[in-house]
């Protein structure tokens, strides 16, 4: 473990349950807050009545990456680019070998942590662990880059005990992934975001997208969504999509789409799709469409493709 580990956060988890003396000797300090969190807080002996959705609310440590700098936590540059995967934990066990650890809960109660172990297959690399005792992690109504620019996780796990239903905005939340193969989004509720303007843009070597099971009906902007991935497939089957106002580039320079099913898309509502497909013209291509009103836009705004309205 790395020596001096703030584990200051336990304080303010222990003034959540009731009044407990806290040694001042740093030693004794780690050694009460690992044994407080790991035996205490797991056998499930706290009162769950202090808690509410904000402490089990993950901060956002990404919000330095928009112009490409490093964030904090797993987000600085001493890890971010050195991740290889991401699990998010639904039991608190400090009893490992870790190298940092930090107090990612919205409150600082402690109620949710992160913290990275070695890699044991790749020297010099690390695995990344984001872990609570509550059923879920709530993810923050801004989580703009959360997740963005760590470019050599190559996979996320347990993403399904993350609740989304606080996210307001996901610009840019998964972008620049560049080794990230896959991602279970049915378990997301979208119902409350507005904005998913870059989300998975950048992202390399991810082969489909589902989100057959989002309901997208009050995004009004999905600006680059998908621009520049190596997506082949992205399924918007039963989405619920009818208020988007700009939809420009939304799938721009994502040449590996070769059949595209957007009959879910309303179109009335939308004021700029400029560039909204900007794909290799040499490449067959098959695009479904919603109406009549739909397929005069997408054919005109990529005039080699086959439309096809959808009955």
């Amino acid at each position: 473990m790395k020596e001096n580990i703030d584990f200051s956060f336990v304080n303010k988890l222990v003034e959540k349950e009731s009044t407990f003396w806290m040694p001042s000797d740093r030693e004794e300090e780690t050694n009460f807050a690992k044994n407080y969190i790991s035996h205490t807080y797991v056998e499930g002996s706290y009162n769950k009545y202090y808690y509410t959705e904000e402490d089990f609310t993950i901060q956002n440590n990404g919000q330095g990456n928009a112009n490409g700098g490093y964030g904090d936590k797993y987000q600085s540059s001493d890890y971010r680019d050195k991740i290889t995967s991401i699990d998010f934990l639904n039991t608190i066990d400090l009893d490992i070998a870790m190298i940092d650890i930090w107090n990612l809960s919205k409150t600082l109660t402690g109620a949710v942590i992160g913290y990275i172990t070695e890699d044991k297959n790749n020297e010099g690399m690390y695995k990344l662990y984001i872990a609570t005792n509550n059923d879920k992690i709530y993810f923050p109504e801004n989580s703009d880059r959360l997740l963005a620019r760590m470019n050599n996780v190559t996979n996320i796990n347990n993403i399904n005990i993350v609740d989304t239903s606080r996210v307001k905005t996901f610009i840019e939340t998964f972008r620049y992934m560049e080794k990230l193969e896959s991602i279970d989004l049915s378990n997301f509720n979208t119902i409350n975001v507005t904005n998913m303007q870059h989300m998975f843009s950048n992202m390399n070597q991810i082969k489909e997208i589902d989100l057959s099971n989002l309901n997208l009906k009050n995004v009004t902007n999905m600006v680059q969504m998908f621009s520049t991935t190596s997506v082949e497939k992205i399924n918007f089957s039963s989405a619920i999509i009818q208020n988007i106002e700009n939809m420009s580039g939304m799938f721009l320079g994502a040449y590996n789409l070769k059949e595209l099913d957007i009959s879910s898309f309303d179109f009335s509502n939308i004021k700029n799709y400029k560039q909204f497909f900007l794909f290799a013209e040499n490449v067959d291509r098959t695009i479904y469409v919603k109406d009549v009103y739909a397929k005069e836009i997408v054919q005109a705004l990529s005039p080699n493709a086959t439309i096809i309205v959808k009955t």
